[in-house]
């Protein structure tokens, strides 16, 4: 084989690379599926739990709510017992007791009495309480406290608080919410009371007074009676009659029968004053009268003083008293204004026909021109 026939070596195939194996990304899909369940649990167990959490909390908030507006609608009928645990008031040892709501007060048994015809170691009514709030203790649970007004019984410590302690929940939600309502509820109608009692003692006066004005009032009673300065304490049992607008006083209503002349007879249309004598002596009141020109008073009101038997019946008889003064005093008033225009009517009446007569009768003559003389004619040709 020539030089020029040398084997041609055959061309080497390329080599191709060797792959690089692909790195693991480490996802699992049956591992995420467990843990997105486990996740899931776990955020619906604690959204039940913080749920069911807000349920208690609106629950408890609102069952003493729910039981204040039961015991404010039905203070007057409400009746509740139960056991508490009531700490001491010196010391913090508890102590186990049987309270009783019942007909507006709160009443607390020892342990061993709580039978009928028993006496409560406490007992007050439940206007008396100032607030009733939770209480907060190291040893014990559902705690509550009531804040009682104690003013009228010692001025010195005016508040008592009483610590208790309920059995649960419900007990609690129960005790504190039926306190907070009825004693709401008592307070509440007792101002009402107050307003329209205070309402009544200004009304009721003015609707005498007015009655005394215009109505004719024939009143009559019973009184104690003294004259003068009012210096003396010497009282005397009499009998009052007003009528015709006058006052009339009598020993007895016998005297009145047997038409007997009055001890005093005070003419209302004369009066000077009409009026208690203020809260120091809520049952009395005076009558002044004006004095007369040619009495021996020396100008000076003559006074009556009167006791009634209540505040309410002095109040009664100074409305009627004063009502039927003003209407006498007006009314006379009235015709004293009435005589006067007729005086003055009749004063222009009588002047005008003394005029009027006087001018027809007595009418003065004028005397006729003087005829001109025939110079006087002439001259004005």
């Amino acid at each position: 084989m020539s030089d020029n026939e040398k084997e041609t070596p055959e061309p080497k195939s390329p080599t191709k690379p060797t792959p690089t194996p692909k790195k693991s990304t480490g996802f699992n899909p049956a591992a995420f599926a467990a843990t997105a369940a486990a996740a899931l649990k776990n955020a619906a167990e604690t959204t039940k739990n913080a749920t069911l959490k807000g349920a208690q909390t609106v629950a408890k908030a609102a069952g003493p709510i729910a039981n204040t507006a039961k015991g404010f609608m039905g203070a007057g009928f409400i009746s509740h017992q139960g056991w508490l645990q009531q700490r001491g008031t010196d010391d913090a040892d508890w102590k186990a007791v049987w309270v009783v709501l019942d007909n507006g007060f709160l009443k607390v048994f020892n342990s061993l009495s709580r039978s009928a015809g028993d006496v409560p170691e406490l007992e007050f009514s439940l206007v008396e309480i100032k607030t009733v709030k939770d209480y907060e203790d190291t040893t014990k649970t559902h705690c509550f406290m009531v804040v009682r007004d104690t003013t009228e019984m010692d001025s010195l410590n005016p508040t008592t608080e009483y610590m208790f302690s309920a059995e649960d929940d419900s007990a609690f939600s129960n005790w504190v919410g039926l306190l907070k309502g009825v004693s709401t509820s008592m307070q509440v109608r007792g101002t009402m009371g107050s307003a329209a009692q205070t309402v009544a003692n200004k009304t009721v006066p003015l609707g005498h007074q007015v009655k005394g004005f215009f109505v004719p009032i024939k009143e009559c009673g019973r009184l104690q009676h003294r004259s003068g300065s009012g210096d003396s304490e010497v009282w005397n049992d009499v009998y009052v009659v007003v009528d015709n607008g006058q006052l009339k006083i009598y020993d007895c209503p016998e005297d009145v029968e047997l038409m007997t002349a009055p001890n005093v007879m005070l003419e209302l249309a004369e009066t000077e004053k009409i009026a208690d004598l203020g809260p120091d002596q809520p049952k009395n009141f005076l009558v002044s009268i004006k004095p007369k020109v040619d009495s021996d008073s020396f100008g000076e009101p003559l006074t009556h003083f009167f006791q009634a038997q209540t505040q309410e019946d002095a109040a009664k008889w100074v409305a009627l008293l004063n009502g039927i003064s003003d209407a006498r005093q007006v009314k006379g008033k009235i015709a004293a204004g009435g005589a006067l225009v007729a005086e003055k009517v009749s004063a222009a009446a009588e002047a005008t026909s003394t005029a009027i007569t006087t001018a027809t009768t007595s009418t003065p003559k004028t005397d006729a021109p003087a005829p001109k003389t025939e110079e006087e004619e002439g001259s004005h040709i």
